[in-house]
């Protein structure tokens, strides 16, 4: 993932660089939670800017910004709940509260995939499979916290999909002929891809 990381350059999105390089959350999750809660402000305004001036293109960027302040936040209130798990004091309402915030992210990244599609916008695409293959990951996680195994295994095979996807992009040009994007997620996807085949094989799943 650092490999990956070091390679991420796009200005367009580098905002989440960190949310496309792991599912780690700083120690500090309050800190973390609050200065999530602004992004999504900030690109709810961002999103509702475009949709008023018909930037369909952009505001469709906006909620693909959004789809990953969610999905990190998903994430770190799952790493709270590890943390507490870790000293016997789980609270279960983190989550709910988790689950809700992921459903939120996988919702906002899905809206995202057909316009991107049809605008050949591949880069912004890859990286939105990407998003939803992390997504799917956290909720696989979720579900075994929860003992629930068979959702467990569909959202682990739901992540691979996704991620596959998501590399099947990289020698895919934008309208403009760019690939550096797509590469760069491929990047991500396959190096994630591979830790949730361990994990869906862990459960049971098979090999994909």
């Amino acid at each position: 993932m650092a490999r990956c990381a070091a390679g991420f350059s796009n200005a367009a999105i580098d905002v989440n660089a960190i949310a496309a390089s792991s599912t780690e959350v700083p120690a500090d999750s309050a800190a973390a939670e609050a200065a999530l809660s602004t992004a999504r402000i900030h690109y709810l305004l961002a999103r509702d800017l475009a949709q008023q001036q018909q930037v369909r293109e952009l505001a469709d960027v906006a909620n693909l910004m959004l789809a990953s302040a969610h999905r990190l936040s998903g994430e770190g209130q799952l790493f709270a709940f590890n943390q507490q798990q870790a000293v016997g004091e789980p609270s279960t309402a983190l989550l709910e509260q988790a689950r809700a915030q992921l459903a939120q992210a996988d919702q906002l990244y899905r809206g995202t995939i057909e316009p991107f599609r049809q605008l050949r916008r591949f880069g912004f695409l890859a990286y939105a499979l990407n998003g939803l293959g992390l997504t799917a990951r956290a909720q696989g996680y979720l579900e075994r916290q929860q003992a629930a195994l068979e959702p467990a295994r569909q959202a682990y095979a739901d992540a691979l999909d996704h991620l596959r996807a998501c590399s099947a992009l990289r020698d895919q040009q934008d309208r403009n002929g760019d690939l550096e994007l797509q590469k760069k997620m491929d990047c991500f996807c396959t190096a994630t891809g591979a830790e949730v085949e361990q994990e869906y094989i862990n459960l049971g799943g098979g090999e994909g």
